[in-house]
């Protein structure tokens, strides 16, 4: 935005500091709902207060929230001013997918997205999935959502020279970069590796609530040699990670309903010039040309994934063709650039219709 020469500010969420108390709370004999519920009003009024501090040393044209929690208390803040929301997925079925809530807990979610989605101005959606969520299961007015896919900095995530990269040659692996939620299928790539018979690693960069349950299952599968959990990467490692890799491999699953949309993981492997190879569900199908840009398998079948990785494995010129094919593929579709572009023109649009 700073780049086209528009003023903005950045609301981040706010520091958990107020989360120990709402603990303490729930040992003390508190619901874990209700302390769910006073969480998610402690971080409204946290954004509250940022953005109320904001307007006075600056008046601002635009909202722009990527939360329901926040699009809510924003827009009760400031209701003369128009809102967009991004969508990448409904919060209440992330946490159904979690295990985090009873029933009661999930209906204030869903109140809370059904409030957000009616009051916004226009709603991106990162995906053709997710509009198609919002606009059927939330009765949303298909007029007010705009399908913008997710980008990457194709400058940064870029393909490096093996002399630029430390320890390039060192192992032969296929990367793994997802945070461990039962969504993003990482066991399947797992359970893939007991078919793999050649010499290569799969190697996961990411951490989350699965970590325990990969860990055992990877001994179970007697891959503790074969595979190795990395815990968070940050962005530079990742860029090295990812040209060091064979392929970079995205085996999400639909779970309680949330279903992969346009992965920034899967862009960021095809924008260094490698070969993703994911599965073959919402946005991973729509931002991947199958045999040309990546590879795509049927959601959780690892046969398939593992007989997609030795292919890999095997035809390693094919595997190189598709990576240079996804590089120019994503500077002309999902670079920065382009998506910005795209989101300018629904700020505008959403500054007419609110005059």
């Amino acid at each position: 935005m700073e780049k086209k020469c528009y003023e903005t500010e950045i609301i981040f969420p706010p520091p958990l500091t107020n989360l120990i108390r709402i603990i303490t709370g729930i040992k003390a004999g508190g619901s874990r709902d209700k302390a769910r519920v006073k969480l998610n009003q402690w971080y409204q009024k946290e954004i509250y207060c940022q953005i109320r501090k904001l307007a006075e040393r600056n008046d601002f044209d635009l909202i722009h929230a990527h939360d329901v929690l926040a699009a809510n208390c924003l827009c009760d803040a400031f209701p003369n001013k128009p809102l967009v929301l991004t969508v990448h997925g409904p919060l209440s079925r992330e946490a159904l997918m979690l295990n985090k809530g009873s029933q009661a807990y999930l209906n204030y979610l869903e109140e809370q997205e059904f409030n957000a989605y009616n009051k916004a101005q226009l709603i991106i959606a990162v995906d053709s999935e997710q509009k198609r969520i919002i606009c059927e299961d939330y009765n949303v007015n298909p007029e007010k959502v705009r399908i913008i896919y997710n980008a990457v900095d194709t400058d940064f995530f870029s393909p490096k020279e093996k002399k630029e990269v430390q320890g390039f040659a060192e192992n032969l692996f296929f990367l793994v970069p997802r945070r461990l939620v039962p969504k993003n299928g990482v066991d399947v790539a797992v359970r893939a590796m007991k078919y793999i018979k050649s010499d290569v690693e799969l190697w996961v960069a990411g951490d989350g609530e699965e970590r325990e349950n990969l860990y055992r299952l990877t001994c179970e599968q007697n891959l503790k040699s074969k595979i190795k959990f990395l815990g968070f990467v940050d962005s530079e490692e990742m860029v090295d990670l990812i040209n060091r890799s064979l392929g970079v491999i995205v085996p999400s699953v639909p779970v309680c309903g949330v279903v992969e949309a346009s992965s920034i993981s899967a862009l960021e492997g095809m924008s260094v010039g490698k070969v993703v190879i994911a599965s073959k569900i919402g946005g991973l199908r729509e931002i991947i040309k199958e045999g040309q840009t990546g590879m795509l398998f049927e959601a959780g079948n690892a046969q398939q994934l593992a007989y997609l990785m030795q292919f890999v494995i095997d035809n390693p010129d094919y595997a190189q063709t598709i990576g240079k094919n996804a590089r120019s593929y994503v500077i002309k579709n999902y670079s920065t650039d382009i998506w910005i572009e795209k989101i300018i023109a629904v700020y505008k649009e959403a500054l007419a219709s609110k005059l």
